[in-house]
């Protein structure tokens, strides 16, 4: 309850981007829960936020919490937007995006459905960079625990080697992660 007060306040301020009433040190904490449990309002008044901070720090916290949402079809356009040069999430955000969508249950998921389907995509945005690819690999690979999803990613590995030989090192070590977990 006093979340959604707090963030409540916030929004009903004349100008939210001048005059956040909420305490910096429980910031990340508030904006996940009220994207976690609110509604698409939620998120987009935070996604503004984000657009129109100037503080490196804000529009880091805001843009890992936008990726505490539950919804399936936000989280995939929010990975989308990651990729996208004309969607504001700046580069060098993009694997740190995808990080923060991967280390939630339901995101999880998601994240390595993305990863998985926009492969080439990824490495086309990323100009190959392997150790940007090697992130987004790690993202995926840490949190992998059941057979089947062990199997299915090193099927992925093995597949696309190809995709990821800039990477070799980090798919491989993927692989030895899940084999482990």
């Amino acid at each position: 309850k006093q979340v959604e007060d707090i963030f409540s306040k916030w929004r009903s301020q004349t100008d939210p981007d001048s005059n956040n009433p909420i305490p910096t040190n429980v910031r990340h904490i508030v904006y996940c829960t009220m994207i976690k449990f609110g509604d698409e309002d939620i998120w987009d008044f935070l996604w503004h936020r984000y657009l129109n901070s100037n503080h490196g720090s804000e529009k880091n916290h805001i843009l890992s919490a936008l990726a505490c949402s539950r919804d399936i079809w936000v989280l995939n356009r929010y990975l989308e937007w990651s990729i996208d040069d004309k969607s504001f999430i700046r580069k060098q955000d993009s694997s740190s995006t995808f990080g923060s969508v991967a280390g939630h249950s339901i995101g999880h998921y998601v994240a390595c459905d993305f990863l998985q389907s926009k492969l080439i995509d990824i490495n086309k945005y990323h100009a190959d960079r392997t150790s940007v690819l090697g992130k987004y690999l790690n993202s995926c690979a840490r949190n992998l625990i059941f057979q089947e999803e062990t199997d299915k990613w090193k099927k992925f590995v093995t597949e696309h080697r190809d995709s990821l030989k800039g990477a070799k090192l980090a798919a491989d070590q993927t692989i030895e992660t899940v084999t482990a977990n």
